[in-house]
């Protein structure tokens, strides 16, 4: 009769073993990531949002507050901010829209002679608040 050491695995079964964790690891985490959803955090949103505002502004000659719209008029663009259904949105020169931060349920702008006052206040009641400056040039600089 033939009698058969029961002490342990082989080196094979161990290696054909970790290979198929191996395998079944990777196949996991990549089908976990398709399940995850591609929202941003608010608090990354937001930063894109003032990030977005600012670049906007570098090249403002005009600041406008009207019926609930922020314009920025620029050297090339126009840009518009206004909220709609919960999100703030902006335009480029009146044609289409961009959704720039979702989840708002306020909007406040307060423009000044050199920039403005921006407040959002987001649907869980945070705030953010930030203050856009620019710089217009009345006159083109002359070589001396």
């Amino acid at each position: 009769m033939y009698f058969r050491n029961n002490k342990g695995i082989t080196l094979p079964e161990m290696i054909i073993t970790l290979i198929l964790f191996s395998l079944w690891a990777l196949a996991a985490a990549k089908f976990s990531s398709l399940l995850l959803t591609d929202v941003p955090a608010p608090d990354t949103e937001a930063r894109l949002f003032v990030q977005q505002m600012e670049e906007d502004m570098q090249t403002a000659h005009t600041l406008r507050y009207e019926e609930q719209r922020f314009y920025i008029e620029a050297h090339e663009n126009t840009y518009e901010y206004f909220m709609s259904e919960g999100r703030v949105i902006r335009r480029v020169d009146n044609e289409g829209f961009e959704i720039m931060l979702q989840g708002a349920s306020a909007f406040f702008v307060e423009a000044g002679d050199y920039g403005a006052d921006v407040e959002v206040i987001l649907n869980n009641g945070q705030p953010i608040r930030t203050f856009l400056s620019y710089h217009t040039a009345k006159e083109k600089l002359r070589p001396a």
